[in-house]
Formats: C-alpha cells, sequence, structure tokens
C-alpha cells in the first residue's frame, strides 16, 4: 500500500510524521489534527522549521468527531487514549479512526501498561519517575491498560492488530494495526 496522506492526532507538534524522510515519497500530504489551536499553530511552525517536501493542513477536530470517512492511510496516535479512563470511550475514539482511514488503512498508536508491569533499569529510576510525574509535572493521564484490553477494543473498532512493540522498560508499547472493517 502506498502512502499519500497521513495523520497525526493530536498533533503536538507533528514530530511522529515530520521526522520521517520523504525524498522518494511525492505527493504526500500530512494532517495535524488537534482541539487545540495553539497546539495546531505549534505545528505549523514546526513544519514551516523543517520545510518537508510535502504538503500540510492543519485541521481543529474532535478525535471522536473527526467526520472524515476513509481520508487518511496512515493515522498515528500517541498519547491521547492515556487520558481516556472510560474503556467504551476509548473504543469510541478507535472507532473514529477507522472510520477515517481507508480500506486496509494503518493505525499506530501505543498505550500505557499498569506500573506492575514496569520493568525500570533500576528502583532508583522508578523512584525518580515517580517523583517527575507527581511532584515537579504533575501529569493528569492515569489510564493504564492491558495489551489485551487494547487489542479487544482495537478488534471491536474494526482493526487487526499488526504488532506490539515494547519499549525496554514495558512502560510504553506501540501498537500498529490495519483496518479490516468498520468497527
Amino acid at each position: 500500500m502506498l502512502f499519500r496522506s497521513l495523520a497525526s492526532l493530536p498533533a503536538g507538534w507533528m514530530d511522529d510524521l515530520l521526522t520521517l524522510d520523504y525524498a522518494k515519497s511525492p505527493g504526500v500530504t500530512l494532517t495535524a489534527i488537534d482541539l487545540d489551536p495553539e497546539t495546531l499553530r505549534e505545528a505549523e511552525e514546526n513544519y514551516q522549521r523543517r520545510r518537508p517536501p510535502v504538503e500540510a493542513v492543519f485541521e481543529r477536530r474532535d478525535a471522536w468527531h473527526l467526520d472524515s470517512v476513509e481520508r487518511w492511510d496512515l493515522l498515528t496516535s500517541n498519547g491521547l487514549n492515556i487520558y481516556v479512563a472510560d474503556d467504551d470511550r476509548c473504543t469510541d475514539f478507535y472507532r473514529s479512526v477507522a472510520q477515517a482511514l481507508k480500506p486496509g488503512g494503518i493505525f499506530v498508536c501505543s498505550f500505557i501498561t499498569p506500573p506492575v508491569q514496569w520493568r525500570p533499569r533500576s528502583a532508583a529510576d522508578l523512584e525518580d519517575q515517580r517523583f517527575l510525574f507527581k511532584e515537579v509535572v504533575p501529569v493528569k493521564w492515569s489510564c493504564f491498560r492491558e495489551e489485551g484490553k487494547t487489542r479487544e477494543q482495537l478488534g471491536a473498532a474494526g482493526f487487526e492488530v499488526v504488532s506490539v512493540t515494547y519499549d525496554s522498560q514495558r512502560m510504553f508499547p506501540a501498537v500498529v494495526a490495519k483496518k479490516t472493517r468498520q468497527g
């Protein structure tokens, strides 16, 4: 499958797509999707700084209401689901993505595993992370999910999980899923 239309949701600075090499990929269009106008402005500034040889559009949209049908070949989403405590709502997000992807489209996402599954390099690292996330940068995410639950949700939304790749500390696995049907 040739990937001509790629999207990042939530966009952040869109580094997930802007750091790729498009030198041999003419005709690619990137879409930054975010609900926050400031984030979209930052993504556009990052695009202007990097000057990749592709077009980009910046769209303010709600992830649960993308209002797009079979628009993108590939969509990335790293981080949104870790803020969604309700499993059904998370599955609804995945359904929205499935609807927006073309048949056979690829969804790249991640999830955060429960702390009992983490394998920090050392106990001190784990304590440092806990301190950092609680005291220094109080994070608002705490929606941990097991791999099995993530697979179940993606399946219910119309995806087949192609791969799950764990980082060295088993904290934030990356998932590649293929759209098989509308969820």
